[in-house]
């Protein structure tokens, strides 16, 4: 009867080792894509939250939720319409981030925005705007901040007219067209090669 028992549990014993070594370890938090949730319900503060776990977690690169949420923002404004090309979203977001990069304009996304009109200048001022940005405008905005580029750093301008030197244009049959113009500065940028993925230089949406 003693070897019996003994040998239950020297084989139960035998199945929880077993086991043991095939229990996987949990993969580790998808914090941008918790981040893009958050944006994209408008929950500012989770967002925040997700962020700080970024750095108690002591990841090396932590991106800023407020900078994410506020780059959508402002894609939003400028190339939300669901009908656009992501290419013409990230060109919007990328005029923003060349103006910050830019010595012609404020260092901070805040900064720039307050020297703009309309829409563009109440995110500047969180507490007039209640802008919650679509996914594909979060994604373009992801996607800046993770360093993608389609353009040159002089292209400081987004108009719905010829002003200066155009570097794309991108053209649609209801809103008409959008021009990406580099500043009448160049001397103020370093020279750089045009970036393989560059927009076509009249990209229609039909």
């Amino acid at each position: 009867m003693r070897k019996m028992l003994c040998a239950a549990l020297s084989l139960t014993l035998c199945l929880l080792l077993s086991t043991c070594a095939f229990v996987e370890e949990p993969p580790p938090p998808d914090y941008l894509k918790q981040m893009t949730e958050a944006a994209a319900a408008g929950d500012i503060q989770a967002g925040r939250d997700i962020e700080q776990a970024q750095r108690s977690a002591g990841e090396q690169e932590v991106l800023s939720f407020d900078q994410l949420y506020l780059l959508a923002q402002y894609i939003s404004i400028q190339a939300g319409e669901p009908r656009l090309r992501d290419e013409q979203r990230l060109c919007a977001g990328e005029v923003l981030l060349n103006r910050m990069a830019s010595p012609e304009f404020p260092n901070t996304m805040r900064g720039v925005l307050m020297q703009m009109d309309g829409e563009a200048a109440a995110l500047a001022s969180p507490q007039l705007t209640d802008l919650v940005p679509s996914r594909a405008c979060i994604g373009a905005a992801l996607r800046l901040l993770q360093g993608e580029r389609l353009m040159e750093p002089s292209v400081v301008y987004q108009r719905k007219e010829r002003q200066g030197e155009i570097y794309a244009t991108f053209a649609d049959k209801l809103l008409g067209f959008t021009y990406f113009c580099r500043s009448e500065n160049p001397e103020l940028y370093p020279s750089t090669a045009l970036p393989e993925q560059m927009p076509a230089p009249d990209a229609v949406t039909s």
